[in-house]
């Protein structure tokens, strides 16, 4: 993989999210995760897919992350998407609507 491991550090530390927190998130010990985003370790498309998911971005986006075009404006933008989306739903679900949106 051409500098995933770098890409999804870069993204982790523009939404300032600590290694613990996407170690705990994805189910392995700290260690584990730091050495995953140092490249010593294999990282498997599972996890991948899981560390994308708790980064609420897509595995395309890490696989094609450039630091210089994905500004922290960009990151911001995402999440407050998210947000609103979430917000949405739990509004939803509090109003009798059980079915959650994908």
């Amino acid at each position: 993989m051409k500098n995933i491991p770098q890409n999804i550090r870069s993204i982790r530390e523009l939404q300032g999210l600590k290694q613990d927190y996407i170690a705990a998130s994805i189910g392995v010990c700290s260690k584990t995760y730091r050495l995953l985003e140092a490249g010593k370790s294999v990282l498997t498309y599972d996890r991948l897919h899981r560390i994308a998911e708790v980064l609420g971005v897509s595995v395309p986006y890490i696989e094609s992350f450039d630091p210089k075009k994905d500004s922290p404006a960009a990151v911001l933008k995402r999440q407050s998407e998210m947000l609103l989306r979430l917000q949405a739903e739990l509004s939803a679900l509090k109003q009798g609507d059980n079915e959650l949106r994908v």
